[in-house]
This record gives C-alpha cells, structure tokens and sequence, in this order.
C-alpha cells in the first residue's frame, strides 16, 4: 500500500497514547529541587589546610 496526497497524516495527538500534562509548577521551584538533589549527590572535597598562618599574607 502506497501513502496517497488524500490520507491524512497521523499526528502523536491522535495516535490514541494518554499522555500526562506538562510540570506546571513554577520553573525556578523546580530548578531548586534539581539543584538540591545535585548538591546532595555530588562528592565532598576534603577540608584543606592552610598553607600559612592566619594572618601572614605578605609577599
């Protein structure tokens, strides 16, 4: 069967899949929640010493 100019093209809309709506929350809110779930995955650097002492920044 050959595709003909009458037959109306299928779109995803009426394909006949339910699909849920979109995230409607606020985009910085989600953003939040994204950024604090990074924060609690991402590793931890070791505390540094400090290479002099507290005070003595001469050149």
């Amino acid at each position: 069967m050959t595709p003909s100019s009458a037959d109306a093209a299928v779109l995803a809309s009426d394909a006949g899949v339910v699909t849920s709506p979109p995230d409607t929350r606020d985009p910085f809110a989600a953003l939040d929640d994204l950024m604090a779930v990074i924060d609690l995955l991402s590793p931890r650097w070791p505390d540094r010493r400090t290479a002099a002492g507290l005070g003595s920044f001469r050149l």
